[in-house]
């Protein structure tokens, strides 16, 4: 990205819930610039919104979804690793195990992330009944909301029902969990009188009751009420009941409303009509299957508010849609299965005084509670605290960033403590490892061990062929190497022509190898090894070329290390940097983590240009590595 973003927005099916959609353009108009990473293209022209398109969800069948997900994923995650860590990520959690990669950033590199929760998984399924509360996935997916949720910032749930299942995974951490309404623009979507409304007048609704349900037909949307109701109801004249939608239950409510001559079914309507369609209710209704209450809030109730339609909720007793209801005085909520009770409210609502005045109260609601203004405003307050201490709290070991904002890699300059600590892990690792890291050099392995090196340790070879090329003519010239390892490169300087080699290392076995290899080449005269700690050591003399290959891996505080090194250079000065990878770094890092090998640290080029400027290089390349994601700086003394 050409300029890094304040927020970063994850979420797979954006034309579904369009809420994402509009606060990612609110947002990037209060900040200044967002990402937003989705399956579609909103044709939104903002110079402060970058909208990138992912994989497209898929819901043809349980494998089809399982591997759009996937896919999905892994492209969020290439963003994600594409940033900087001061972007705030706002995940939602659709996919369900999207937060994940907001855990992962959290963890490796402080990263700040919220979560939105639209559905509560797995708990709809177990309460659908299609999974059972001891199911294997159903316990290492609850296992993983609680790592997933663990380290966010904020939780936004839909309702205070969902507040409470969420505060099963956030042990203690109610108060990190917010309660935002997924809302309606109110601008958009309102009133408007059947006689003036094209929809109205092009299905016969002019004159009539409208008693209609308008989304998704799903599993968890209970639909059975209502068209037994509309059964019951076919002699009432001036009552007609409309369905709309699409989804896994279309083809029944198709087949149960064949004989309903009361009743019409259509599906979506394009988004230019959805107004007029949702204004044609009197009544709108909304609908949750028994148990689903809690896990999940109707989205449409909110649109159905703001078009003015009085509220028949079907959600079993207590749910968010029956306090929705009941707090703002717009309608009337039965039990799943309570026909009655559902033509009962239907009759109700014909009298045309408690008709108008709930139809007012919601609308009223909708503008003051559940507006798209309103709520953009809530998440905004909401976040902009972590937006403003985002600068000065990522960890040390994702580089850490000044109190001044400036990202500097270095932890803080009071990490010497740490630092030597961090010497003292890697020295002993080496000591333990000396042998089996100078292997990868060595021609005496076998073909078979010699091309595996080759093969997955390019990027090693690959480095030191890159040093070599900068330094260009040796003869006459003397070497630094810090961090000498077992001394391939100090051999190979010398025996290239130059006139001098040292090599250090924390490494007392690392040494010893060093001054093994300079025997058996026959250059021992012109190479020197010593066992010290380069920062702690003062040097009487400067170097034509001082290089530390595979060292800022492991350096909390880089740019005190490239200072020095500039300060023993008189040439040039050359270092290997790892870059970031999705791949090699998660593997690499979860490798140091389970063995205790110490920290480890990765670089971007524009943190390796800041920490060259702090380090006072003025004139330098990075040089990127063809077989990996790692650089190669050279800059001039």
């Amino acid at each position: 990205m050409a300029e890094s973003p304040v927020v970063v927005l994850l979420k797979q099916t954006s034309p579904s819930n369009i809420y994402f959609a509009e606060l990612s353009q609110d947002l990037a108009l209060r900040l200044g610039h967002v990402a937003a990473y989705t399956d579609s293209n909103w044709n939104v022209r903002s110079a402060s919104l970058r909208i990138l398109i992912g994989p497209s969800y898929c819901r043809n069948s349980v494998f089809s979804r399982l591997w759009s997900w996937l896919k999905y994923f892994i492209g969020a995650a290439r963003v994600v690793w594409s940033l900087r860590a001061t972007a705030l990520l706002f995940i939602v959690a659709q996919p369900p195990f999207l937060p994940f990669l907001g855990y992962l950033r959290n963890l490796w590199y402080g990263q700040k992330y919220v979560v939105w929760v639209d559905d509560i998984y797995p708990d709809a399924l177990v309460r659908s009944g299609v999974l059972g509360e001891a199911h294997p996935v159903v316990r290492a997916w609850r296992w993983l909301n609680r790592l997933m949720l663990k380290r966010a910032e904020r939780v936004f749930t839909l309702g205070p029902l969902m507040a409470e299942v969420l505060g099963q995974y956030i042990p203690g951490g109610m108060q990190r969990i917010v309660v935002i309404p997924t809302w309606a623009d109110t601008e958009s979507v309102h009133p408007i009188p059947k006689e003036s409304n094209p929809f109205a007048c092009e299905h016969g609704q002019v004159g009539k009751l409208t008693v209609q349900y308008s989304g998704n037909l799903g599993l968890t949307h209970e639909l059975d009420t209502l068209l037994q109701a509309a059964e019951r109801m076919q002699d009432q004249t001036g009552i007609h009941f409309m369905i709309i939608g699409s989804g896994p239950a279309r083809d029944k409510v198709v087949q149960s409303a064949a004989q309903l001559s009361n009743t019409t079914v259509l599906p979506l309507q394009p988004a230019d009509v959805v107004p007029y369609s949702l204004t044609t209710a009197d009544v709108s209704v909304v609908t949750q299957r028994k148990g689903i209450e809690g896990v999940s809030m109707p989205s449409k109730t909110y649109h159905a508010m703001a078009a003015g339609s009085a509220l028949l909720g079907v959600s079993h007793s207590p749910s968010d849609l029956e306090s929705v209801i009941e707090t703002y005085r717009c309608g009337i909520n039965v039990e799943p299965g309570d026909v009655d009770g559902f033509v009962q409210a239907v009759v109700k609502f014909r009298d045309t005084e408690y008709l108008v005045k709930c139809r007012k109260n919601a609308r009223r609601a909708a503008e003051t509670e559940f507006s798209r203004t309103v709520n953009v405003q809530r998440v905004f307050d909401a976040i902009n605290p972590l937006l403003t201490t985002q600068w000065s709290s990522l960890r040390e070991k994702s580089g850490a960033l000044k109190s001044d904002g400036k990202r500097v890699l270095i932890g803080e300059r009071n990490s010497v403590k740490d630092q030597r600590h961090q010497f003292q892990v890697i020295r002993n690792r080496f000591e333990r490892e000396a042998h089996d890291f100078d292997a990868i050099y060595r021609q005496d392995q076998g073909r078979i061990q010699t091309w595996l090196n080759r093969r997955f340790r390019k990027p090693v070879f690959e480095r030191y062929e890159i040093a070599f090329q900068e330094m260009g003519q040796l003869a006459g010239r003397t070497l630094l190497d810090i961090g000498c390892g077992s001394g391939i490169y100090c051999v190979g300087f010398v025996s290239s022509g130059g006139q001098h080699a040292s090599g250090i290392d924390l490494s007392s076995a690392m040494i010893t190898l060093a001054s093994q290899r300079a025997g058996e080449v026959g250059v021992a005269d012109a190479c020197e090894f010593e066992h010290v700690n380069f920062l702690e050591t003062k040097l009487a003399k400067q170097y034509d070329f001082v290089i530390a290959m595979g060292v800022f891996d492991y350096l909390s505080d880089p740019v005190a290390f490239l200072h020095k090194m500039r300060s023993v250079a008189v040439c040039k000065v050359i270092v290997s940097l790892p870059g970031h990878s999705l791949i090699r770094e998660s593997l690499r890092k979860l490798r140091y983590g389970i063995g205790s090998k110490g920290a480890v640290y990765f670089y971007n080029e524009t943190d390796i240009q800041r920490m060259a400027a702090e380090a006072g290089i003025t004139r330098f390349k990075v040089i990127p590595m063809t077989t990996g994601s790692g650089f190669v700086f050279v800059g001039e003394a």
